[in-house]
């Protein structure tokens, strides 16, 4: 069995091939006429050259996009950025192709390809014991890279702030369900304060305040709120089952057993094939649990 990892286009194809060196051996000839082989190693060794292609591609799409919107929130216009991005000798990144994100990565089938791709990346990683923290952020804006909106500033207006941070939280169209009457000071306040001015901080990213309340709220008992929380970042696309296994085992150590098994609970049940999102992206608020932002 071989595995392997095409590129190239009208120019030509390069193929890096996976497996035993006599099995290469013996389709060499026909793989020559497909386009250049590189041997590179063992089964699967082309599938984590595909892999660490996909993080390095995807990571660039999304350092580029956060850079444009730096820019551009400066009143520097693109023309400039790309000025700077060039090195004597080399073509500067397309950073408009990039943004523009083009007619391949603008297809859900495409996104859902980086989504398994990254997540791929992440678990792999995980079982070779090594961080991959870049790949972690990029996985969680897919999305808004291949729509051409991640780094895009929050409206100044507190009601609109609040309700577009909780969509970035619980998932599309959850702020939408919140009651805009005006005459529930709680609700307000959390619209208001909770999500535009504390959530809708930029120090920190979602997923890192996710982590910080999740482990508060396992503290605190408190299964509904896991329920909510959970389901957020699995509409998120922020943490994959493994990594939000890592989640219990933690905090057994520094809050107890009990609350480590109320939290390993928790998971199982937002991960079960019932509530895991699906390949299609159709996860939204619909698919969420009642809006209980009250207590979240």
């Amino acid at each position: 069995m071989l595995d392997t990892h095409i590129t190239g286009g009208g120019g030509g194809l390069a193929m890096a091939v996976g497996g035993p060196d006599e099995v290469v051996q013996r389709v060499q000839a026909a793989l020559d006429d497909v386009g250049s082989v590189t041997h590179c190693g063992p089964v699967g060794a082309a599938t984590v050259l595909r892999l660490a292609a996909a993080m390095i591609g995807h990571a660039t799409r999304a350092a580029v996009h956060e850079a444009r919107a730096l820019t551009t929130a400066a009143g520097i216009a693109d023309e400039h950025l790309i000025r700077a991005m060039a090195r004597p000798g080399s073509d500067p990144i397309d950073l408009t192709g990039i943004v523009m994100a083009g007619p391949e990565c603008d297809r859900p089938e495409a996104v859902g390809r980086a989504r398994a791709e990254l997540a791929a990346v992440q678990d792999y990683a995980g079982d070779l014991g090594i961080e991959v923290p870049i790949t972690d952020i990029a996985a969680t804006s897919t999305d808004e890279v291949c729509a051409g909106t991640v780094a895009v500033p929050l409206s100044a207006d507190p009601d609109v702030r609040g309700r577009a941070m909780m969509d970035r939280v619980y998932g599309p169209g959850f702020g939408a369900r919140i009651p805009t009457s005006g005459n529930n000071p709680l609700t307000d306040d959390i619209v208001h304060h909770l999500f535009a001015d504390i959530w809708g901080r930029s120090h920190l990213t979602v997923r890192d305040r996710r982590l910080l309340v999740l482990g508060i709220t396992a503290t605190l008992g408190r299964a509904d709120l896991l329920d909510v929380q959970l389901h957020g970042a699995l509409a998120n696309h922020e943490f994959t089952p493994a990594q939000l296994d890592e989640i219990p085992l933690m905090v057994s150590y520094y809050a107890g057993v009990g609350t480590g098994t109320a939290i390993n609970t928790a998971i199982r049940a937002a991960t079960g094939p019932a509530t895991r999102p699906t390949d299609d992206h159709t996860t939204t608020a619909r698919s969420l649990p009642d809006a209980r932002v009250g207590q979240s």
